[in-house]
């Protein structure tokens, strides 16, 4: 009986880490901006490339409680957006307020 516990709660724990992950998920891949040429690409090691049209610059995310993004600039540190995906649309939101919403690339 101890035994069908222990798997219970061990198979619980997977879920609720599995689900934890999630968001990293969806983060992951190319991402347009809606009104703009720019371009995001998330991979899972934690990188991401920002690109518009000529100017490209690699640089390192984490992602905090699957609701915060900290995207690192070099010497000013990180900048920190809200973070929403819903389907094939992910919105960013800065410390202002400012919103920006970006379509997953196919």
């Amino acid at each position: 009986m101890k035994a069908v516990r222990l798997c219970v709660v061990l198979c619980f724990a997977l879920l609720l880490a599995s689900c934890s992950l999630k968001p990293n998920w969806d983060l992951m891949g190319k991402w347009q901006k809606v009104d703009g040429t720019e371009m995001l690409e998330f991979t899972g090691k934690g990188t991401v490339a920002l690109t518009d049209g000529p100017i490209s610059i690699n640089t390192t995310y984490k992602l905090v409680d699957g609701k915060l993004l900290q995207i690192n600039v070099g010497s000013l540190g990180a900048v920190e957006l809200k973070v929403s995906i819903a389907q094939n649309t992910m919105t960013l939101t800065d410390s202002r307020g400012q919103v920006t919403t970006f379509k997953k690339a196919r």
